[in-house]
């Protein structure tokens, strides 16, 4: 369907990269660099994020008892490319065109075919309100956020990594020496949110906290994919497969969510050194949806709107006991659950995938816990252990085949483990402060899901995992720590501190046959951040360094399957920024 930024063929070769739609120059092929990160041609840095933000709040309290205060945000970011590196690929002959080379690549290096413009701008408003009324403050908050944005994203090498039969139709036949497929996002939303709170002051046995709250969001978003000059070729190629059009997807979704909750809490003291606290809250969410998708390929065009319905009602039980002075036992039930939803992709035709996984269910958590807490001396400790039972969790990933986006529901799953955690001094003007989280997150039921291999043919179980198997972005060990110096020197005051992250390693989605776990395992790491600061009266100077030890990070998987024809230019990973340092010099007057 023709719509306002969906463009033929002729408009996307008039248009030019400095035109309001900023459509990438896709004439290039680079290496680009992470910013901060020491290469061999600065001229190829990735060209920087330049952020614009402004705030303003306004307050006004005319007694003690009310309280009001308004404030609203701006911001407008853009930028070019992502923290994005290529872990496997040595350089050498373009497997795509041999006549041009690729060079070797570094740690912090990719090779992008096409320049990748973002662009997004949000305005919220909000207003906060609270009166005292002597047994209880009755508080107020209201909020609206206005978002879009529009961002480019290179996928040749995904749309090249798709089973060998698609091929052809997308980057012809022979295949396309200059092939490029450039992927357009944009959306608009809108999210207003309103919720109203009575609190008891805390002075009786009896305290509690009732509210309810109301949500609603509209969004409008979009995704096409192009692939310029593949029409032309293949018109010039008699004899293969003729690609009519150069777009290739023409998707369009317009999204409405309302959420709606009454929640309570009530907490008794029986005794100075037993609390007993008990909570509900009963949840109402309904979210409609409606689908275009268009494959001008194949001519297909399919519309298809969802409703999901969701009423839920769960409970919080709590009980504390100070057996000792400043020695707490607690021990916690509670419940939670994320909404439904819906995927979007084609179901019917050549590339048509199982329309029993367009839609997803909520998914529902009983967490139960019993910990410690205290003090030893001047030493504070906190210890619990956990035991979490996961409902039809909901697990992001991507189709076996065809690769789309998908939320996908498993049957069940658990977690367990235990928390650690410890500060206080080691001598005079430093301390520390030390963490350590254990997580078995697995699945407690084997998972079998059927998808589709094109033409409405479906393979049972090309989806699955085992009882046992780990749940994706879960560590299974984390750990942090700090040291912070504070001491004064005659009128300087001395801050430094120095603070480690440790998180283990962890896949990103479950294993299908075109994504088998050995791609998609990201290794553990260890992020060490460093400062240093001089205050004298209103003026402050710091020094900091962030990734002190210039550890390489992996975040992510934006593409990470296997092809025999891009020799790993397809593997690209999302990574951490590298080692990076600064100076700050402030200046404070007035009342601090």
């Amino acid at each position: 369907p023709a719509r306002a930024g969906a463009f033929t063929r002729r408009e996307w070769a008039a248009r030019s990269d400095t035109d309001a739609g900023k459509l990438p120059d896709v004439r290039r092929v680079v290496a680009r660099r992470i910013p901060g990160h020491q290469g061999k041609d600065e001229s190829k840095k990735t060209t920087p994020c330049f952020p614009e933000s402004a705030r303003v709040s306004l307050r006004w309290a005319p007694n003690d008892q009310l309280d009001v205060v308004a404030a609203f945000n701006y911001a407008d970011f853009s930028g070019e490319y992502g923290p994005l590196a290529n872990t496997a690929y040595d350089g050498g002959t373009n497997p795509i065109d041999g006549s041009t080379d690729y060079p070797a690549l570094g740690d912090y290096e990719f090779i992008s075919p096409v320049r990748t413009p973002y662009d997004r701008q949000s305005r919220m408003g909000s207003l906060d309100a609270s009166y005292d009324l002597g047994f209880a403050t009755v508080s107020s908050t209201t909020s609206y956020l206005e978002s879009d944005g529009e961002s480019y994203l290179d996928s040749t090498f995904g749309v090249l990594q798709l089973p060998a039969p698609f091929i052809p139709y997308y980057a012809g036949d022979p295949l396309n020496p200059r092939f490029l497929a450039v992927s357009q996002f944009g959306d608009d939303s809108q999210l207003f949110t309103q919720e109203i709170r009575l609190v008891s002051n805390g002075e009786e046995r009896l305290n509690y906290i009732v509210g309810a709250f109301y949500q609603r969001e509209d969004r409008e978003a979009n995704w096409f994919i192009f692939g310029p000059g593949t029409a032309e070729q293949t018109a010039a190629s008699p004899g293969g497969i003729d690609v009519p059009v150069d777009q290739t997807l023409d998707m369009r979704s317009d999204y409405a969510t309302e959420d709606y909750s009454l929640f309570g809490e009530v907490t008794f003291s029986l005794t100075d050194d037993l609390d007993i606290t008990g909570g509900v809250r009963h949840f109402v969410q309904d979210t409609e949806r409606d689908i275009v998708s268009a494959l001008p390929l194949f001519g297909i065009v399919e519309k298809g709107s969802n409703e999901l319905d969701a009423r839920e009602t769960f409970f919080k039980l709590n009980v504390s006991y100070s057996f000792l002075e400043n020695q707490t036992a607690y021990a916690t039930f509670s419940q939670g659950f994320r909404r439904a939803g819906v995927n979007s992709w084609p179901t019917t035709g050549f590339t048509g995938e199982n329309p029993d996984l367009l839609a997803y269910e909520s998914d529902v958590v009983d967490n139960y816990e019993v910990g410690v807490k205290g003090y030893l001396g001047e030493y504070q400790y906190a210890a619990d252990v956990f035991f979490v039972a996961w409902d039809k969790p909901q697990i992001g990933g991507t189709t076996p085949f065809l690769v789309w986006p998908a939320v996908l529901n498993a049957e069940e799953a658990e977690s367990k483990g235990v928390e650690l955690e410890l500060s206080g001094p080691l001598f005079e003007s430093l301390e520390f402060s030390i963490g350590y989280s254990y997580a078995d997150a697995q699945l407690s039921q084997d998972l079998c899901i059927d998808a589709s291999v094109g033409n409405g043919v479906l393979v049972p179980c090309a989806i699955s995992a085992e009882e046992g198997d780990r749940l994706p972005g879960a560590p299974e060990h984390s750990a942090t720590g700090s040291l912070l110096y504070e001491r004064s020197f005659g009128e300087y005051l001395v801050t430094a501190s120095l603070n480690a992250n440790y998180k283990g390693g962890i896949s990103d989605q479950l294993p299908t046959p075109s994504q088998p776990t050995s791609l998609q395992t990201m290794p553990a790491y260890w992020l060490v951040n460093a400062y240093v600061g001089f205050d004298r009266g209103p003026w402050q100077v710091s020094v900091y360094a962030l990734n002190l030890f210039d550890e390489r990070a992996v975040l992510g998987f934006p593409q990470r399957a296997g092809s025999e024809l891009l020799q790993g230019l397809e593997r690209i990973d999302t990574i951490g920024r590298p080692r990076t340092a600064g100076v700050t010099l402030r200046y404070s007057w007035g009342d601090k």
